[in-house]
């Protein structure tokens, strides 16, 4: 059975469109960590610590949440909580996470750092996401400026517009 982004996102959702026809059972079981992590938890044998630490890294930072992976129709999951309630984010494959991040600001009208963090972790989880949103999404006004690959557009207040250079001298 194939296993979608049902329950995690709208199937109208625009800015993740492009997972609308994914299996997440094949996905997970191609991304190495994924794979590992899941052939773990079905064996129901929590890892020691030091069978941890003979994991490869991404493996092992998602062994680290494994009181929170849970196993739902095949594919793997986390639960979280989110302004108090309980969620499942799908352990996202690292070949989509580029995909989600941009899907989740770029496509939701360039919505600023933290609620681009909300929108990811409401969705999904992977080690080092927090780290990913931040790097895509600076937070103060100079960093943002610094990456702003055209001279004439900066931020020019803290919701994160935009505005000709030009204009902002009249």
């Amino acid at each position: 059975m194939s296993q979608t982004l049902e329950g995690i996102v709208d199937k109208d959702d625009p800015e993740l469109e492009a997972f609308s026809d994914i299996s997440w059972v094949v996905e997970q079981k191609k991304d190495e960590d994924i794979a590992r992590a899941l052939e773990l938890k079905r064996a129901g044998h929590k890892p020691t610590k030091r069978e941890i630490g003979k994991q490869p890294l991404g493996t092992r930072k998602l062994l680290y949440d494994w009181d929170k992976l849970v196993i739902k129709k095949e594919v793997l999951y986390r639960v979280s909580k989110l302004n108090d309630e309980t969620i499942y984010q799908l352990i996202l494959p690292a070949a989509y996470r580029d995909i989600a991040l941009r899907g989740l600001h770029d496509d939701a009208g360039h919505q600023g750092r933290d609620r681009t963090l909300y929108l990811v972790n409401s969705r999904f989880y992977w080690p080092g996401m927090n780290k990913d949103v931040e790097e895509l999404v600076p937070h103060n006004k100079k960093e943002r400026n610094s990456k702003c690959t055209s001279e004439t557009n900066r931020v020019d207040d803290d919701m994160g517009a935009t505005i000709d250079k030009n204009e902002r001298n009249l």
